[in-house]
């Protein structure tokens, strides 16, 4: 973590970096975290808050992912909207960070419901991360559900044998960090070469008026990824957040 410059630092730094084991260059990349003590919160509050700030940021399509004539976005989102530690918190890469920097400057308050919070106090820092082949294994624990289902795709995961749904799962994953990596400009020399392992628990959250299956847990991978990021589906509105946990092995 370093001292903030918002003329320097609010721009994606991609720096390829050798390893000594003589796998693959990895990407350093950086990362702007904000977080926010508001008065009354809840994690149910994330959508209503992104929603707030859309309004309050209408040019910014980067916050509610529309483009101008209606239609979807379909990018890896650069701002990602979580409840980290009991607090509404904002991720943001690329674009996302100058974007960052003026909700950070000029938002005190938030409505949620139709009722103002204030906003007790907030905070900024700089995140350096970094994505690309490990020459080990590494740990990470999903902070956030990991929403890897849709409703359609779910009804064939519950005909599947145990270790066919391990599988099935373990393969989305894989395809997960291959979005990330192109989000961040990452070429994947072999992507067959990414190992992945879960060890999750099956979740119903309710989501949109519907209960969506989510899965809590930790998997090991032997691929780089910054903490704080998203993987999978809704990613925006915070679900599937990693940190890495432990080290390599």
């Amino acid at each position: 973590m370093h001292e903030f410059d918002s003329k320097t630092d609010a721009k994606i730094v991609t720096a390829s970096r050798e390893n000594s084991s003589g796998s693959p260059p990895t990407a350093r990349v950086l990362l702007l975290k904000v977080s926010f003590s508001p008065e009354k919160f809840t994690t149910g509050d994330i959508p209503r808050f992104r929603a707030y700030l859309a309004r309050q940021f209408p040019e910014f399509a980067e916050i509610h992912n529309h483009l101008d004539d209606g239609k979807f976005r379909y990018v890896y989102p650069e701002l990602q909207f979580k409840f980290l530690n009991q607090e509404p918190a904002i991720i943001a890469h690329g674009s996302g960070l100058e974007i960052l920097i003026r909700i950070f400057q000029n938002v005190e308050e938030m409505e949620i419901n139709q009722q103002t919070t204030g906003i007790v106090s907030r905070s900024i820092s700089m995140l350096e991360g970094e994505i690309g082949i490990s020459p080990k294994m590494v740990n990470y624990r999903f902070l956030t559900p990991w929403m890897a289902l849709n409703q359609e795709n779910f009804i064939e995961y519950q005909k599947l044998a145990p270790a066919e749904r391990e599988q099935k799962l373990n393969r989305i994953l894989w395809g997960n960090l291959k979005t990330v990596a192109h989000a961040f400009d990452y070429w994947i020399p072999d992507p067959e070469q990414i190992q992945v392992y879960t060890n999750l628990k099956m979740e119903p959250k309710p989501f949109k008026g519907n209960t969506m299956i989510t899965f809590s847990g930790e998997f090991m991978v032997n691929f780089h990824l910054p903490n704080f990021l998203g993987l999978g589906k809704q990613v925006a509105r915070g679900f599937g957040t990693i940190k890495r946990i432990g080290g390599e092995s």
